[in-house]
């Protein structure tokens, strides 16, 4: 059985980024489809608060796959190079 390469630390630091935005992302659609979402804390009641969120989660969630691409490429190239040698 093969074991898996591990990650390079780009990668792990770049899905810790998309944890981040994921997160953001959640507590920012709470207080935006919430009817009071200053319960949790005060601020989420500033719609302008609230849209800044959302755009900071996306811009974590679009860098956390930017970081990850040249990774995955590599992997999907080093997996059909393995293919092509193992058909010899």
């Amino acid at each position: 059985m093969m074991t898996k390469p591990a990650e390079p630390k780009k990668v792990r630091v770049a899905k810790r980024i998309g944890t981040a935005g994921a997160l953001i992302l959640g507590l920012s659609l709470y207080a935006l489809f919430s009817d009071d979402p200053a319960t949790i804390y005060p601020s989420l009641a500033d719609r302008n608060i609230v849209i800044l969120m959302l755009l900071v989660s996306v811009c974590f969630i679009g860098a956390e796959q930017l970081i990850k691409i040249p990774y995955y490429r590599s992997l999907k190239e080093t997996k059909k190079e393995d293919r092509l040698s193992s058909k010899r």
